[in-house]
């Protein structure tokens, strides 16, 4: 709830028409699971002591990256229905720019880890032309 950017009205009413769900990031049924990457790999929690709830809570680690989940965090799920591929199609992002040789070899190699399920660090640097920034901020 702390990182969505609707307003509190929206968030109920979307609640009330039965298309948000409330629940909590980790649960402990037996067993601890994270409810935002599935994660139920026991290694793979550590605890804190919680300000929110004044608790040691658990989080998981495997999906930190995307900010800490825990006990008490509250976990929005969307319920409501679901777009059909054609409705999303028109509202896909495309860039139209044109790939370095550097950057269409580490883009290549992302995709290659991605689809064999393994890791990997790019390390690089993000350059903004002077006149885009110029032409944004105007």
């Amino acid at each position: 709830m702390d990182e969505i950017p609707f307003p509190f009205a929206i968030m109920k009413e979307h609640f009330e028409n039965g298309y948000i769900e409330f629940g909590y990031g980790i649960e402990n049924v037996g067993k601890k699971r994270c409810n935002r990457c599935a994660n139920d790999e026991p290694f793979m929690f550590s605890s804190f002591l919680c300000a929110r709830c004044g608790e040691v809570c658990s989080y998981c680690r495997k999906c930190i990256m995307m900010g800490r989940v825990s006990e008490c965090t509250p976990l929005i799920c969307w319920k409501g229905p679901r777009l059909e591929r054609s409705e999303a199609a028109g509202h896909r992002l495309a860039w139209e720019g044109k790939l370095s040789k550097g950057q269409m070899d580490a883009s290549k190699k992302i995709v290659e880890t991605i689809q064999s399920s393994n890791e990997i660090l790019i390390w690089a640097v993000c350059i903004a032309r002077h006149e885009d920034i110029k032409n944004k901020a105007d």
